[in-house]
């Protein structure tokens, strides 16, 4: 018996890695339970990483798997203008956002990541090796100490950690969220404090939540850290952007 289609948009994130990217779109391919979602796909794909013949090599891989995606391919590199650019041309309902190294463990089921979209839950990342004890939640976030009674009290408030990993999203508020963001900024950094404040403040009134293995541990892991590792490359984050820079 074959499982029902999903229907949804796809975005997907990509430098010039044509053998992570086929890696990651065949590992996604097999554990999706119902498939890739059939509906529109977007594709931004960055000139960093490798030479022409690696853009070329990645745009393959992408048509073999979706054959009327729209790929943008800038002539600057920017993940923040990258997923701005992705996620504002997006359609309402379910948006599978996904990035070009990552490995899938379990089976991932997409109608049960959208049953939790319920217009307070927005986003559902699948738990990965880099969500950490905090991926033993029921929802991705923290909790911020705040003073109260002219600082003699301190109290506690949940607040939202949205990921650019790949998730389940409601397509409205990924367009909302990113005529919130800025270009310039690393977009996973600005969704917490206090790289945006205006962006900060508006997700404050939304969730986000993780869909996790059948025993709760991790969907994915991250093939991009050793990709770089074996390279000879680092990447690190400084006031808000992604830096990279070999060893």
């Amino acid at each position: 018996m074959t499982n029902p289609v999903f229907h949804g948009a796809v975005t997907l994130t990509a430098v010039r890695r044509p053998d992570l990217l086929a890696r990651t779109l065949a590992s996604f391919a097999e554990a999706l339970r119902q498939g890739f979602p059939v509906g529109p796909v977007f594709v931004n794909l960055d000139p960093v990483m490798g030479d022409a013949r690696a853009q070329t090599e990645c745009r393959d891989v992408v048509r073999a798997h979706f054959p009327e995606a729209k790929i943008v391919e800038p002539e600057t590199a920017s993940f923040g203008a990258a997923v701005i650019r992705l996620w504002t041309r997006v359609p309402d309902g379910p948006v599978l956002h996904l990035e070009d190294d990552w490995t899938c463990l379990h089976e991932i089921d997409l109608d049960a990541a959208r049953r939790f979209l319920d217009g307070k839950t927005t986003m559902v990342c699948f738990r990965n090796n880099h969500h950490g004890r905090k991926g033993e939640r029921v929802y991705s976030e923290t909790r911020h100490r705040y003073p109260v009674l002219w600082g003699l009290l301190h109290r506690k408030r949940r607040v939202p950690l949205f990921n650019t990993g790949p998730a389940l999203a409601d397509g409205s508020f990924l367009r909302a969220c990113a005529l919130r963001m800025d270009a310039t900024l690393d977009p996973e950094k600005q969704m917490r404090r206090p790289m945006n404040p205006e962006l900060n403040d508006w997700l404050e009134r939304y969730r986000c939540r993780f869909l996790k293995a059948p025993d709760g541990g991790l969907l994915l892991t991250d093939d991009g850290r050793e990709w770089r590792a074996a390279r000879g490359l680092d990447k690190h984050v400084a006031d808000g952007r992604s830096v990279w820079s070999s060893r």
